[in-house]
């Protein structure tokens, strides 16, 4: 996440399965977009919810697993 510019992490939880549940805010949805492909590329899947609004910036839901 310290690659991708204007992302800021919400909340972070790990489950006992392995995943990370994972509430990022953005300035704009193509960061948060950028952000699923920078870690994908890292050979993890992402499971992501739509992007909302809230507080001015950009929210969106996600799984990480391996």
């Amino acid at each position: 996440m310290r690659d991708t510019a204007n992302i800021e992490v919400g909340s972070l939880v790990f489950d006992r399965a392995g995943s990370l549940r994972a509430t990022v805010l953005a300035s704009n949805a193509a960061d948060l977009r950028a952000l699923e492909r920078r870690i994908e590329t890292r050979g993890l899947v992402v499971e992501s919810g739509e992007v909302r609004s809230g507080g001015g910036r950009q929210i969106m839901e996600m799984v990480v697993t391996p």
